[in-house]
């Protein structure tokens, strides 16, 4: 073991700096295809809102428990959606 001695790890090649200066950006489709996806989530939180709201005063609002944690899930996943759409975006600009 090597103490004392801090080194970058190499780049990867598929990281995001790697594939801009090789030239590479993003194929228009794939843009396309993940904002068509960012669109679908969003449809899919706010259905599972309106349902998980039918159920916020029953007595079974383990069910709305459930939904919203799942809405969390989505919310997450569009922010994961929307890093990946504007990392893309930098490598084609």
């Amino acid at each position: 073991m090597v103490t004392g001695t801090s080194r970058e790890p190499p780049e990867l090649p598929d990281s995001p700096t790697a594939v801009k200066a090789a030239g590479m950006g993003a194929p228009p489709s794939d843009l396309a295809e993940l904002a068509t996806l960012r669109s679908q989530l969003e449809e899919l939180t706010r259905r599972i809102e309106q349902v998980a709201g039918r159920y916020d005063e029953r007595a079974d609002s383990g069910v709305s428990t459930d939904l919203y944690a799942a809405e969390r899930s989505l919310f997450g996943a569009r922010r994961a959606l929307d890093r990946a759409i504007s990392t893309l975006q930098d490598l084609t600009g």
